[in-house]
Parts: C-alpha cells; structure tokens; sequence
C-alpha cells in the first residue's frame, strides 16, 4: 500500500490519486479495528498506522490541489471562450469577471506545497492581470449601455439628432450594439434621412440576428419607399423569430391588404387582433378591427364573381380604373392608420437594461 501511494504521488492525477486515497482509507480503517488479541497481529498493525496516516495526509493534500487546479483551469478556459470574438454586451463580461474570480480564489485558498506552488502563484499572477483586463472592458460595456439609453431618452423626447450623438457614441464603445443601431435607425428615419436609417437597421440584424425589432422597422422603412416584397420578407422572418409579436402581424396585414390581398389580410389582422387583446392592448386591436371591417366579405369558391374584361373604348374602364385609385388610396390611408399604434410601439422596450 505504502508503494502504491508513493506511486500515486510520483504521477499525480486525479482519479489515480482518489483511487489511491480511498484505498489507504479502507486500510487505516481495517488495521485500527484490529483488536489486541494473542495471535492477531495487533502490534504490527499499530506500526504502520503512523506511516499510513502521514501517505494519506500528503495525497489528500495533493488531491486537493490537483481537483483546485482543475477547478481554476475549467474556469479560466470558460472566461476565455465567453469572450471570444468582442465586444460583448455587459452580461458576457460580468460572466466572465466571475469565471476568473472562481479560478483566483480557488487557487488562492489551495494549501501550499513544495512541488506545486510556483505553478500556483504563475496561475494566479495570470488570471490576476486577466481579471483586471476584463473589469476594464466591463466598465466599458456598461457605459455603453448608459450612452444608449441616453440616446433612447433623446429618441423619446423627439430630439433626434441629440439621439443620434448618443447612440453613436454608445457604438464607438461598442461597434455590435444591436439596441444603439436600432436606435440611431430610428431617429434617422424621424429626420427623413431613409438611406442612412436602412443601413443603420441593416447593421442591427447582422450584429444581433435573433432581435425582431429591426426587422421590424427596416420592413415599414422599405414598404414607404415601394418595396413591398422586401418589406413582407422582414416581417416574416421577424414572425419566425417571435411568433407572439403582434406588431408584425399587424403590419404584414397592413400590406396584404394593400396589395389585394384580402384572405392573407384576413388572417394577419385576425391574428393581431388576437394577440393585442391577450396583450390588453385594446386601442391597437381596435385598430386592427377597423382594418377587418374595410375587408371584403369573405365568399365560398362557388359563390367568387367572375369578371369579363371590357373592350378598351369601353367607358365601364374608365370608370373601373377610376374606382381602382380610389381604393388604393383607401388603402394607403389603412397604413396611416396604424401610424399611431407603430409609434407607440416605437417609443417602448428599447431602453437596455
């Protein structure tokens, strides 16, 4: 037994230095029973209890630092992949700094020992210096959240280019905040400047692809200038993403609507109103609601009118097309009317926390 702990000892790891340390204790265990009867080696058995008991003092100790080594190294190869590939919102950072005051502190209570104890304090001068590095980009992170939503503020309070100074200066702290591109998207399209608000909502998706609201945004933005199928393809990816968002449900509506077509309408603005009032938000399902009520009736396939086409001298066209731009400008004014829900919407849930 004695060999086999010195062997364990001599290459230390830690199943073999358990496995040696269980083993030493069913010995101990065993000889300390032995009663001091003639003919029971009794006396031989306290002999080499003192030897023992000093072998499993030493691989406890040294098992105790191999399973602390261990401990430290999981949590500083964690800390390292959290933050790969910065910057990172304050939240990955936070988990970080925690990752290495794990692998500091138990380092730093690991009793000391001759053969180990240069590797200890080695380790700890490291991750020390690589603590410091991240409480640093942590306070960084955190200010950038603080300017973003002094940039919200500004949004809010409809001072724009205030907003704008804030949000950028939120992204130069860091350039991936998805809630600063957003923000600044926003208030450039308040100052009507449409190019630069695409781009910003553009930058948004790419940096956080999960985050619905650009999408959002980005659809109303390419629906007022004419692109009706970009818009529908932003609204859908961002039901994909949140298939409780009721918003999008109403916007997508919106355009089905515009663009005749009343079943899918049908089904959106249904779904919207749903949503809003599970959500309790009754003016914005009212709205939906009127949108329902512009619709036309819905009829079985037997009963659908069908039409003959008109020669094109024939008078009927021209009073036909007449009552076309009439409801398209109808129809334009639908989008209108849910201006007031879209900037409620707006102006909520964009401040980071």
């Amino acid at each position: 037994m004695l060999t086999q702990a010195r062997q364990a000892r001599s290459t230390p790891s830690i199943p073999r230095l358990a496995e040696t340390n269980q083993q030493l204790t069913q010995q101990i265990n065993w000889l300390q029973l032995i009663p001091p009867w003639p003919l029971l080696p009794h006396d031989q058995a306290q002999a080499q209890l003192p030897t023992l008991k000093e072998q499993q003092s030493a691989i406890n100790r040294e098992l105790t630092i191999a399973r602390g080594l261990n401990t430290a190294e999981n949590a500083a190869i964690k800390a390292a992949r959290l933050v790969q590939n910065p910057p990172h919102p304050p939240d990955v950072w936070q988990q970080a700094k925690q990752q290495w005051q794990l692998a500091i502190q138990t380092l730093a209570s690991l009793p000391p020992d001759a053969l180990t104890g240069a590797v200890i304090q080695s380790k700890l001068a490291t991750y020390r210096s690589n603590l410091a590095a991240i409480e640093q980009q942590l306070a960084v992170a955190v200010q950038a959240v603080e300017f973003n939503n002094r940039g919200v503020e500004e949004l809010n309070n409809e001072r724009y280019r205030e907003a704008i100074a804030w949000f950028q200066q939120a992204l130069t702290h860091n350039p991936k905040m998805a809630e600063a591109l957003l923000g600044q998207g926003l208030a450039q399209v308040a100052l009507q400047d449409y190019r630069s608000a695409l781009e910003s909502f553009n930058r948004s998706i790419t940096a956080k692809g999960d985050f619905v609201d650009p999408y959002l945004y980005r659809a109303e933005t390419r629906y007022e200038f004419g692109d009706a199928a970009g818009a529908m393809a932003d609204l859908d990816q961002a039901i994909a993403l949140d298939n409780q968002r009721a918003t999008a449900y109403l916007l997508r509506g919106v355009i089905h609507f515009a663009e005749d077509q009343a079943n899918q309408a049908r089904s959106d603005l249904n779904k919207a109103v749903e949503l809003f009032s599970q959500q309790k938000d009754f003016d914005a399902a009212t709205q939906a609601r009127t949108l329902l009520a512009q619709l036309p009736a819905e009829l079985p396939p037997a009963e659908l009118p069908v039409t003959e086409s008109a020669p094109p001298d024939n008078p009927a066209v021209a009073v036909e097309d007449d009552d076309d731009d009439d409801d398209k400008r109808r129809r334009r004014l639908s989008l209108q009317d849910v201006r007031s829900t879209w900037d409620r919407v707006r102006r909520s849930g964009r401040r980071r926390r």
